[in-house]
């Protein structure tokens, strides 16, 4: 796996060119692009990368907006089901946003 910092920022490139494709109206080119964010971001998640499962939430709210605009209501529901499911576990668990820094981190800034 890639080293923890740079991980992060390649999953987050994904995402931000999965949503600036979806915003130019071009949601079926933005898919695979979403995908792989999730796919990295799942993967950050199983190796305990901090706050990794905080923003795979998001990656997946993505996905599912990205689903939806492509008119794949079904999967975009069930990823949006998904999302739901695994904040309201972090909340249980106690886990919040990551702190500013971990941000930084995770975009690949210093």
């Amino acid at each position: 796996m890639e080293s923890s910092r740079r991980g992060p920022a390649r999953a987050q490139h994904y995402n931000d060119l999965a949503v600036a494709l979806r915003n130019a109206g071009r949601p079926q080119d933005a898919l695979p692009v979403a995908r792989k964010a999730v796919e990295l971001q799942r993967e950050y998640a199983e190796h305990g990368i901090p706050h990794a499962r905080v923003i795979l939430v998001s990656r997946l709210d993505h996905l599912a907006d990205t689903l939806a605009a492509a008119g794949q209501r079904e999967e975009a529901a069930r990823v949006a089901a998904e999302a739901t499911a695994l904040d309201d576990k972090l909340m249980a668990e106690g886990v919040r946003d990551p702190p500013l820094e971990d941000l930084r981190a995770i975009r690949g800034r210093h």
